[in-house]
């Protein structure tokens, strides 16, 4: 099975931040996917093609994980967040 997504980038606190984003484009508030701490988008791969058959996804790779760029290693829920926000 593959993503219904399309892989985008941009840069957010000098990190690349690559994102998926697909679904059904309508007048509702998107959903915003934060995978898991320890793991990436990939393994939610069957859910978010359910969710995006009817709503709009968007799911980031936090910095560290997939292809953003960045470590994990000095990351806490407050970096996490602070980036997230400026994505967003």
């Amino acid at each position: 099975m593959s993503y219904k997504f399309t892989e985008k980038q941009v840069q957010v606190q000098e990190q690349s931040i690559f994102y998926l984003e697909g679904g059904i484009a309508n007048n509702s508030t998107p959903i915003l996917f934060i995978h898991g701490w320890a793991v990436g988008v990939d393994p939610y791969q069957e859910v978010l093609n359910n969710l995006c058959n009817r709503y709009h996804l968007i799911a980031p790779y936090l910095p560290g994980f997939g292809k953003s760029s960045g470590s994990v290693e000095n990351w806490n829920y407050q970096n996490y967040a602070q980036v997230l926000i400026e994505f967003l």
